[in-house]
This record gives structure tokens, sequence and C-alpha cells, in this order.
């Protein structure tokens, strides 16, 4: 990731509780930018509880969230 200008450097993520999650950390630790999709309502409740907040940060960081709608 450091060989990518930080304007250049997008992360893609569902953030579950696996790779995704790290990959969005990283992304940001290195000045990138994150877009997450939300596959369904209340998706954040769906990793184990001590996930949660590793969810919700990058959330909130995101420059764009696309929700699916899906239930």
């Amino acid at each position: 990731m450091n060989s990518y200008d930080r304007a250049d450097l997008i992360g893609v993520s569902y953030i579950t509780d696996a790779p995704d999650s790290r990959l969005t950390e990283k992304a940001l630790t290195h000045d990138g930018h994150i877009k997450v999709a939300v596959p369904a309502a209340h998706y954040n409740q769906s990793p184990p509880a001590e996930h949660h907040a590793r969810y919700d940060a990058p959330l909130r960081q995101a420059s764009d969230a696309h929700e699916t709608g899906l239930t």
C-alpha cells in the first residue's frame, strides 16, 4: 500500500470480522479511503460482540457506504 498515492488508495469492504476489517484498517492507516457495502439491515450485529467496535469505527470513516436493502 505504500506505493500508492493516498488519493488513489481506496479499499472496498464488507468489514467482516476477518481479513476485510484488517484491509480497511490498513487503508485508513495509510491515509487511504474506504467504501463499505452493507449487505443487510443490522449487519453490524451479526459479527461477534467483540468485533462491533472494529466494524463501527471504519464505517463512520467511510467515504461512501452503500446499503443493499436486504434484511
